[in-house]
């Protein structure tokens, strides 16, 4: 697709992601174009203008639970979407701050976790005013006996009892160590009440998951989603991805903030890449837009060429 390097705006207020709306703005288009001449409209027809309402809604939805959670109003929240798309930023920059203000004891705990370590990190924020964020732990939502402790943690029952049994009621694999399945010989009570809140994020669309073949899992999985508050922030197809990433980039400006640094001109070339290609990009999300935001400062001249080595899935030449 030709583009017009002298018209930064273009791809903004033709609707990049919309093959039809590509050329000239419409008399439409031009008439909702913000002060600094980005287009924050997008194509109803496809339904793209319902996908960026619903998305920002929900990270407002996001942000209001994030209190909530912080102040101890819910046992537990699960938030689920695209990796990539701002989940865990929005969590972390609420709790963070609140952390710093001493108004909750905030912990995350990032990818894979045994059912142990678990149980351990729920024991040591047993009390009211803590929460635990899992970030990215799918592992968790696998495994029948994480599963059974989480249900416990999360319920919405007055009094929250966690309780863990010694090895000899636990179902152990080969791979596990034995000796680290006797709580109480790692200083860990058997059962104690939590008080505490927990945080879930994850990239699994719950929804799509319980609509699919039941598994051993899935009665637990629908127990825990009747327990926690369950948002899915819309964001699991590449083109609803790509469409957040235009959002984000022509109306939050993210790529043209000091921490990036591009130009308005830089910005529209990321996402006009972005846009052509991102059926072929693996898992588009913003830290896509990051990563070539980073190949343009530092090879403004070639990043294009470093981009399709990169971010596009290769071409089997036969």
């Amino acid at each position: 697709m030709a583009r017009d390097t002298n018209n930064p705006n273009k791809y903004q207020r033709s609707d990049p992601l919309n093959p039809k709306k590509r050329g000239r703005p419409s008399k439409k288009a031009a008439e909702n174009e913000n002060g600094d001449g980005v287009f924050q409209v997008f194509d109803d027809k496809r339904g793209d203008a319902l996908i960026i309402e619903q998305v920002t809604e929900r990270f407002e939805g996001l942000k209001m639970y994030a209190e909530d959670i912080a102040l101890g109003k819910l046992p537990a929240l699960i938030i689920s979407g695209a990796a990539g798309v701002g989940k865990t930023f929005t969590l972390m920059e609420i709790l963070e701050k609140m952390h710093g203000e001493g108004k909750v004891v905030f912990k995350r705990t990032a990818g894979y976790v045994s059912t142990i370590e678990m149980y351990r990190i729920l024991f040591e924020h047993r009390h009211e005013g803590n929460v635990v964020m899992f970030d990215d732990t799918d592992n968790v939502f696998y495994d029948d006996n994480s599963l059974n402790i989480l249900k416990a943690a999360c319920d919405s029952i007055p009094v929250r009892t966690v309780s863990y049994r010694t090895k000899s009621t636990v179902e152990v694999t080969e791979d596990d160590d034995l000796d680290n399945w006797d709580v109480e010989e790692q200083g860990l009570p058997s059962e104690f009440e939590f008080k505490g809140t927990c945080v879930f994020v994850t990239n699994i669309d719950f929804h799509a998951y319980l609509a699919g073949p039941r598994t051993r899992v899935t009665p637990h999985i629908e127990a825990l989603l009747n327990r926690a508050k369950y948002l899915d922030m819309c964001l699991h197809a590449p083109r609803a991805v790509a469409l957040w990433i235009q959002y984000m980039i022509t109306t939050q400006h993210i790529l043209e903030k000091p921490v990036h640094g591009l130009t308005r001109e830089q910005a529209v070339e990321v996402l006009s890449f972005i846009v052509d290609n991102y059926k072929q990009i693996h898992k588009p999300s913003l830290r896509t837009a990051v990563k070539l935001a980073k190949d343009v400062k530092n090879h403004p001249d070639r990043w294009v060429m470093l981009a399709k080595m990169t971010e596009l899935k290769p071409v089997v030449i036969k």
